[in-house]
């Protein structure tokens, strides 16, 4: 996401983040068989990834409206 490229809070991990989870919903919608399962654990480690990535994002774009907000 070219949005976090350049943005210190968003570590090498948080950045995968999105194409990570996209692989977990394509399992979910796409594939049969075993390997078609996302365990508990996984799922969950996603949900806390998830909340965690859109809580930093929030407060970047929120920094950024304000500082746009204060030039004139």
């Amino acid at each position: 996401m070219r949005l976090t490229k350049e943005d210190p809070s968003f570590g090498i991990g948080m950045r995968a983040f999105l194409g990570q989870a996209y692989n977990l919903k394509a399992i979910a919608d796409y594939e049969i068989g075993p390997s078609s399962k996302v365990s508990p654990e996984r799922a969950a480690k996603a949900i806390a990834e998830s909340e965690l990535f859109v809580a930093r994002l929030t407060r970047m774009v929120e920094a950024g409206r304000s500082r746009s907000e204060s030039t004139p």
